[in-house]
């Protein structure tokens, strides 16, 4: 259909692309971020911040320095990351998050694109820049949260650059 100059693509055609995109981040990750939803229409939002691996205290509750990620499909060209409690601070991600414009009243949370997919390197660089060689930081945690988050945002984005230049 054309609507002011532009064609509209019909909604199965959409669905199907937004489908190939959720297909992308299960066969990365596994499952949705509730395990229990097996039906790729049903569900559209993904744990990407790798906790199965240390992230569990004796007690079965993440640790309280874990940064949760999350990844929530809005589209075929768009996710919302959010990067929910015990996000790690410092200049870098503070700069990277007035830079952008990102709320952070609640974490972080900001959406990702084809054209802007650049912005989780530059996130992640900026995770790891708080825990470069000589610097200090207040929270000694961060000696392990900041490379995992990094290592979150950059497999992201890997997973979504391979499936945006090969749909």
């Amino acid at each position: 259909m054309a609507i002011g100059g532009f064609f509209e693509q019909p909604a199965e055609a959409a669905s199907v692309q937004t489908r190939s995109l959720k297909q992308a981040l299960l066969n990365e990750y596994k499952s949705f971020s509730d395990k229990r939803i097996k039906n790729i229409d049903r569900s559209n939002i993904f744990i990407i911040d790798d906790r199965e691996f240390g992230g569990y205290g004796g007690n079965r509750e993440l640790y309280g320095w874990f940064c949760t990620i999350y990844a929530e499909v809005i589209d075929a060209e768009t996710v919302k990351v959010s990067l929910g409690k015990s996000v790690p601070e410092g200049r870098s991600v503070e700069s990277w998050v007035q830079h952008h414009q990102v709320d952070k009243s609640r974490g972080i949370s900001f959406t990702i694109g084809k054209s802007d997919l650049s912005e989780l390197t530059e996130l992640a660089a900026a995770f790891l820049e708080i825990v470069k060689p000589g610097a200090r930081y207040p929270v000694a945690a961060y000696k392990y949260v900041c490379p995992r988050v990094a290592g979150a945002l950059n497999r992201l984005h890997k997973v979504l650059a391979n499936h945006w230049r090969n749909p």
